[in-house]
């Protein structure tokens, strides 16, 4: 299977952000799946599962490899590189840098956790609903004891809401396919760069995981069922006195 360097760049950027750093979990599994429908990258942990899928055809072929293995063969322009595997324990990295051919080993890992099924109808959304749960990143708090306050709720009608305790930002005008409130991670992933660029926002979710769609890229935020978030409709409405704007950001003292 080919995919540019350029990609393994954005992939691994990407995905160590929902690593929670670009160092921590380095040897963290990056599935790599080939078929005749394409390439499909995926990386998961507890709380957040990304996915890249680049059309293609290709032979059916799948293993996971480190993460940070795609650091030797990243670069700026869309040069290729060739990743297939050698034997049953290694994938063999192949590009060209200055003219010169590389050729790196890497090793096969174990990785049988399933990945998040994807859901069977999308919601489509404006284009502004990642830059808004983008912003509310910014807000979560994770150091409270009672509340996940680094988490976001997705309101069944259509609001997206975040608070640190002291100050409250809900975000209107969205369209999310579920009939209760959800709780989800506030995860920095959802500010890349890579996820921002475009148009189109898809929604829809499973009975585990609320799903983003933009693009070849796939965001899977874990539900957090057993999580408390405190109850806004009290604090906003009766201390603001009004309802947040459609796609205007209000901010409420909330102590």
């Amino acid at each position: 299977m080919i995919i540019t360097r350029r990609l393994a760049r954005e992939v691994r950027a990407m995905f160590s952000r929902a690593l929670g750093s670009t160092r921590r979990g380095a040897q963290s599994p990056l599935v790599i799946e080939a078929s005749p429908e394409g390439v499909t990258l995926r990386l998961e942990t507890p709380v957040v599962a990304i996915e890249y899928h680049m059309q293609g055809d290709f032979a059916l072929e799948q293993f996971a490899i480190p993460l940070a293995a795609l650091r030797q063969c990243e670069g700026a322009r869309q040069e290729p590189v060739q990743i297939g595997q050698q034997n049953e324990r290694t994938v063999l990295l192949r590009w060209t840098d200055g003219g010169v051919p590389q050729v790196f080993p890497v090793e096969v890992l174990e990785s049988d956790q399933p990945f998040p099924a994807k859901p069977q109808q999308w919601t489509p959304n404006p284009s502004r609903l990642l830059q808004s749960l983008a912003d509310a990143t910014e807000c979560p708090d994770s150091g409270s004891a009672r509340y996940a306050l680094g988490c976001q709720q997705l309101r069944a009608t259509g609001e997206a809401v975040a608070t640190d305790g002291r100050q409250l930002l809900v975000q209107s005008g969205f369209t999310f396919p579920w009939q209760e409130d959800l709780l989800v991670p506030a995860s920095r992933v959802l500010a890349s760069r890579e996820l921002l660029a475009g148009d189109d926002v898809e929604v829809g979710w499973t009975d585990n995981w609320a799903a983003l769609r933009r693009g070849p890229w796939t965001v899977f935020l874990a539900v957090q069922k057993e999580s408390r978030f405190p109850s806004i409709d009290r604090v906003f409405y009766s201390q603001s006195g009004v309802a947040a704007a459609e796609g205007n950001p209000v901010h409420v003292d909330t102590q």
